[in-house]
């Protein structure tokens, strides 16, 4: 019985095991290689968490807790086509600099051609790593993202005036989101 038992938690534990190995291809038939090769994707996120805030200090919208926010009801994306980058991602946390806040833009919104853009791929964990910097209103934003062969993403955002946050969600083709 004993035997069995540790049989029986090997398989549900590797079962449980998210895979983020697994290559799964978007509508038009492409693989998370072939977006970051043309420079052409869309990413809209389902969560935002924002780092290093007080808790209690957020009210979440949508559900979810004031570390992990559900953003699914929102419009969010950040668009990579060819060299430019342009996103929209709803903000939560803490302003950092002593200057004023823009109340028109309260989100995280830049559009523009990225400095130091770099694609790494890590083979041992499965995911391509984009990183760039853009500047917009004065305010620097480092931003890196991960995208796995399964089409999830993690959008890690920096900024000079505000607290990081991030951001969880799926990745597909500029034109698989347009269409539906």
């Amino acid at each position: 019985m004993k035997k069995f038992s540790i049989i029986f938690l090997g398989i549900l534990m590797i079962g449980c095991a998210s895979n983020n190995s697994v290559v799964v291809n978007t509508k038009q038939g492409n693989s998370v290689d072939d977006l970051i090769q043309n420079k052409s994707f869309e990413i809209t996120s389902n969560w935002a968490a924002p780092r290093a805030v007080k808790l209690g200090t957020l009210i979440p919208i949508g559900g979810g807790s004031p570390a992990n926010i559900a953003i699914t009801g929102t419009v969010n994306y950040l668009k990579l086509n060819g060299d430019n980058v342009n996103a929209s991602l709803p903000y939560f946390g803490e302003l950092q600099n002593g200057k004023g806040f823009n109340t028109k833009k309260t989100g995280i919104v830049f559009n523009g051609t990225p400095e130091d853009y770099t694609v790494i791929y890590n083979d041992k964990k499965k995911f391509h790593k984009v990183q760039f910097k853009i500047v917009e209103d004065n305010e620097v934003y480092n931003v890196t993202v991960r995208l796995y062969n399964n089409l999830s993403s993690r959008i890690h955002v920096f900024s000079t005036h505000r607290s990081s946050i991030l951001y969880t969600g799926v990745v597909n083709e500029l034109s698989d989101l347009a269409s539906d």
